[in-house]
Parts: structure tokens; C-alpha cells; sequence
């Protein structure tokens, strides 16, 4: 419920609770986020993971998470995402910033992203800074 995957090709193995899209792979979830990915996809149920390959995608309001692979590990009870670990030439968009990271993980009950190894930051701020504000004056 809540869950909906599609992509071309597919494998599923009902003893393992395995199931994996090859390839094209695009899953949207509830509230409006969207997980593509050029794929594969491996879906293991006993085990409570997605895990999303290549070019690797997720949007939702906040903005966008892109990586070379995603392991998104899910509440059973609830198919909400409980953790999430990405790896490889990851970048996080929202709006005009962006971050660079070689590996991000999301906590979804605190609402807390982690970059590890070599973070970088770009921030754009909304508004323009006033020039007399006390804490951009040069100290001497």
C-alpha cells in the first residue's frame, strides 16, 4: 500500500521474498517521492531493503538526491523508509544549493542526512545579506 514499482524486465524468487527490476526502474511511494534508477533494482522483503543501481534518483518536496547506488531500508510494518544509505558520486539538491559527498545516509524518524568523505557545500542564499549585518564585518 502506498508502493508502486514499474521497469522493464523483471525476477522474482517467491522463496527468497526477492524481486528485482532489471533495468528502467521507477518506484513512487507515499508522500510523493519518486525513486528512478537506470536499474537494477533488488526488492528483498525478509530483509526490509530496496536496493536502487545506477544512476540512482530519488525527488520529492525537499529537492533531490542523486548517487550511484541506494539502500533504502523500510519499516515492515508501515513500507515507510527508515534509513537510507547512499554511495558513490552522491549529490543533494535543494533549490539553487547543492552538496557533494561520496556517501550520504538519511535518518527518516529524525529527519537527519549525514555526508561522509570529502563533503562539500554550495549553499545559494535567498536573500542577499545586508552589508552592514554585524556578523559579516571584517574583524581587525
Amino acid at each position: 500500500e502506498g508502493l508502486v514499482s514499474q521497469g522493464k524486465g523483471a525476477e522474482a524468487y517467491p522463496d527468497l521474498k526477492i524481486i528485482e527490476l532489471k533495468e528502467e526502474v521507477k518506484v513512487q511511494m507515499a508522500p510523493n517521492i519518486e525513486i528512478t534508477s537506470r536499474g537494477p533494482m533488488e526488492l528483498d522483503y525478509s530483509r526490509n531493503i530496496a536496493i536502487f543501481k545506477d544512476d540512482v534518483k530519488v525527488i520529492d518536496k525537499e529537492g533531490e538526491l542523486l548517487a550511484d547506488r541506494m539502500d533504502a531500508y523500510f519499516e515492515p510494518e508501515t513500507n515507510r523508509v527508515r534509513e537510507i544509505i547512499a554511495t558513490g558520486n552522491v549529490r543533494i539538491k535543494r533549490g539553487e544549493s547543492i552538496s557533494y559527498s561520496d556517501k550520504v545516509t538519511y535518518d527518516a524518524a529524525l529527519r537527519k542526512v549525514t555526508l561522509i568523505g570529502k563533503p562539500k557545500l554550495f549553499i545559494q542564499a535567498e536573500e542577499i545579506p545586508l552589508a552592514d549585518d554585524p556578523f559579516l564585518k571584517k574583524v581587525e
